[in-house]
This record gives structure tokens, sequence and C-alpha cells, in this order.
């Protein structure tokens, strides 16, 4: 029996696949937002009010060729689009008002130091590699720190980015935005920031971004920018390095929630309801290939924890994996996503014959060097899934694929990726191991969409 490998992926998202630790010394981003603590009243139950009480946006302007927009020009485009925000030296170091700091630094100084090209390739938005070695050899910035209060929060964020957007139009620049570490140049900033978030439903997913990268045998998860609406950002870690995409949707939900609602409930739970969210735009998108078993509903558990390395300095939820039904949490998390977006899976009924018999021994030809290659680090975007038996209730055999997490000498850990049709007791998500020896067919999954392998799938597929 085969057990053919589909998976509940949603539609590419706006996901980095690759983490990156970025230092800008001049552009210091002093997120710290403290949590109200206060309490909504809702009948028959307890809620807590997550919305933080300040929050400080961080942008950088970058000159490519000239200083074409002046401190002074910017200051009075400022009190016509943010009257509310008063321009101050430096901001305080305890934020009670709206105000916002500008200054400008030169090339070269000590101070000058740009994002790198590297940097610029996995987290700049439409930038052509004229502008992103541009960058480099940029003739000065400016260095803009925004601080306000929680009221009308997101509106404020609005009409900063309509005041970045008046000020760049036209002009040969790069603006970062230090709270996501994303840059765009004039068109793109106005498109992406400025277009996609005038809806009265706005949609936040467009402001933050989703770092995914592996961390371990696992990959982890957490989103960058949430600190500028004065929320908390939310982080997943021991997820499968194959279902970014989904785990990317289900963060997109979670967020797109709690900029809605603005509460957990009591118990440190949230609802996510595809249906329920108001925005049009992100939920015909986190609903536009879910499959007929899905509930559409569920409900995950939220735990207060401290930023890592490389996260933004603001309060962060966890979502949490302990439930005890599960044999592991990456099990669990795997029924939440089949629970939220459903899950199709393909079984084929075969007999292992000469023709993928040969086709099953030209791959495992390729397994030493696989090892090793999995062995030295995966590059980001990578992972590696190969074909295992389990033995049926029944006695018989059921082949089925397994992202490896683990692969020492002749044996390989990992996650099950299918439902079995035949073993009770095994469920998708659960941590198996099993034998080089005993692989059947594999397949590496690139970056680009792209894969390796999977040669006796192809072969039942043109069959099927």
């Amino acid at each position: 029996m085969e057990n053919n490998l589909t998976g509940a992926i949603l539609v590419q998202i706006r996901i980095q696949k690759m983490r990156i630790l970025l230092v800008f010394p001049i552009f210091i981003l002093l997120s710290v937002c403290n949590p109200t603590g206060g309490k909504s009243a809702h009948p028959g139950r307890r809620d807590i009010v997550i919305l933080n009480k300040t929050f400080i946006t961080s942008i950088g302007i970058y000159f490519l060729d000239k200083d074409s927009v002046t401190i002074a020009k910017f200051n009075a485009q400022a009190k016509d689009i943010i009257p509310e925000f008063k321009v101050s030296g430096s901001l305080p170091d305890t934020i009670t008002g709206n105000s916002y700091s500008i200054k400008y630094i030169k090339n070269p100084s000590l101070d000058f130091t740009p994002p790198d090209t590297s940097a610029l390739s996995y987290f700049g938005r439409s930038l052509t590699i004229e502008e992103k070695s541009g960058v480099q050899n940029s003739a000065g910035a400016l260095s803009i720190q925004f601080g306000g209060t929680k009221e009308n929060v997101a509106v404020k964020q609005q009409k900063i980015s309509e005041l970045i957007s008046a000020v760049s139009e036209e002009k040969n620049v790069v603006i970062m935005d230090y709270n996501t570490f994303e840059c765009f140049n004039p068109a793109s900033w106005k498109e992406k920031r400025v277009k996609n978030f005038q809806d009265e439903r706005k949609d936040i997913t467009g402001q933050i971004t989703i770092h995914l990268y592996r961390e371990g045998e696992f990959c982890r998860g957490i989103t960058m920018g949430m600190d500028k609406f004065c929320l908390p950002d939310v982080s997943i870690k021991g997820i499968s390095c194959r279902d970014q995409t989904s785990f990317g949707n289900l963060l997109n939900a979670v967020v797109q929630t709690l900029f809605e609602n603005q509460v957990i409930r009591g118990d440190s739970t949230l609802t996510i309801d595809l249906l329920q969210i108001k925005n049009n735009s992100i939920r015909v998108h986190l609903t536009s290939d879910i499959k007929n078993n899905a509930t559409k509903v569920v409900a995950v558990k939220l735990k207060s924890v401290e930023p890592e390395e490389g996260d933004n300095i603001n309060t962060q939820y966890m979502l949490e994996f302990k439930n005890p039904k599960y044999s592991s949490p990456q099990e669990e998390q795997t029924a939440l996503l089949e629970n939220l977006f459903g899950v199709e899976e393909s079984i084929v009924h075969t007999n292992h014959d000469d023709e993928l018999l040969a086709a099953s021994e030209k791959a495992k030809l390729r397994l030493p060097e696989l090892r090793e290659l999995f062995n030295e680090g995966l590059q980001p975007g990578y992972s590696l899934l190969v074909k295992l038996p389990f033995k049926t209730d029944g006695g018989g055999r059921e082949w089925m694929w397994v992202e490896i997490t683990k692969w020492k000498s002749e044996s390989i850990s990992g996650i099950l990726q299918n439902d079995p049709s035949e073993i009770a007791k095994l469920k998708a998500g659960a941590i198996v191991k099993g034998q080089q020896k005993d692989v059947f067919d594999y397949i590496l999954y690139k970056p680009d969409g792209t894969y390796e392998g999977n040669e006796t799938g192809k072969i039942l597929e043109h069959r099927k």
C-alpha cells in the first residue's frame, strides 16, 4: 500500500525562509511595549486585553544619488499628514504622547551602517539590482523614529506610512522598516504599505512579516512588526520545515484575529474562525484552498515567553502544544492544521513490480550523499523526506513519507507526513524511526518550489 504525500498547503504568503540577525547601530529599535493588563467585559467569559500601551516605529530612508529629502521638507509634510505628532530631538524614555525624532546620517561616518546585499536579497521588496547595490554606497540616510500611544494605533500607522510615501514619491531612495527588517523602493512601499492598508477592516498581514527558519531538528516561526500596532509578536516552534507555508498561514490567521479583537480568553486560548475574519482579503486568502473536511475553526493555546535572539524587543506569545492525547507536539500541530484547513491524501494499493523496484534502487544510490548533505545542515527552504514501511494492524506494510529531523548512521528519525489507513494508533505528525536500508524513495524539496526525487511516486501517479 502506498500512502502518497499531499499536504494542506495554501497559496504562498509573505514568509521569509531564512533567519538573518541584523545589527544596525544607527537605527536602534526600542520597541518596548507595556501590556495594559486590563480586562474587557464579555457576558459569561473573562477576556484579557493584550493591547500594549505604546509603540515605536523606526524608519530609515537611504538616498541613492543625492539628499533628495531634507529634514525641513519632511517636517513640513509631517505637520500636514500627522499633525498630532510633535517633532522632538529624541523620543522620551517614557512615551505619554505622540512624537517623532529625525536626524541625518552622512556617508561615510562611523554611524552609517546600511543593510548588506545578503539581507536585501531576502528582505528587499521589489528592489532592482541597482537599488540593492546603491544602498551600500548611498549618500546618506534619514533616521526617523515615531513614538505614540495605543489610541487609534492602526490609523496612526496608516498615516505614518502615507507620510513616508509622500516624502519619498519619485525620489531615488530605499525605505527600510526596522520593525520588520524589510526594504522598499517608493513604488513598492506605496503598494504594500499604503494601498493595502486603506480598507476600513484592515489587513495587518501586509504590514508585518513572518520569519521562518531552522532551529535544531525542527523550524521556528516568529512575527516581526506587531509592536507597531501595540500588539504582541506571535511565535511557534518545533514545527515541520516542510509545512512552512501552512504554519505561516496559521500565524497570519492568529495575528489577524488578534488585530481585529485585541483580546484572548482568560485561560490564554484564542479561537481562530476563518469565516469570522472581518478583512475580506485575508479571509479569502486563507480559505482559498480549504479542503472539504476542514472545520475552519480551532482554539490555540498561547503562552507568554521572552523574545529570542533576533526577535523584536516586544511582548511575545508562543503557540503552545502540550495536549497529552497526542504523542508529540508535532502530531498536535498537524491535527490543528488539518482541522483548520483540511487535508486530502491519495492512497494507492500496488505491488512493487520491476519498474518500481528499479526506480527505488536508483533512489537508494543517492542516500549516502543525501545523508551527508542533511548532516552538514540543510540551507533555508530545503527539506528532505523519505518513504519508509510501517507494519499495519493486519500484518501488512504501509509505505508513508517521513520528514527527516535526525539521520545518524543507518538510523532515521522524523515527522510522519501521512495519516495511515490501516494503523489505528499512528497519526500524521508522530515522531517515528526507521532504517536507511528500508528507504524506498526520497524527496528533496528546494526553496524555489521545485524538488528532486519521488520517481516511484511519479510512476504510480502516471498509472493512476
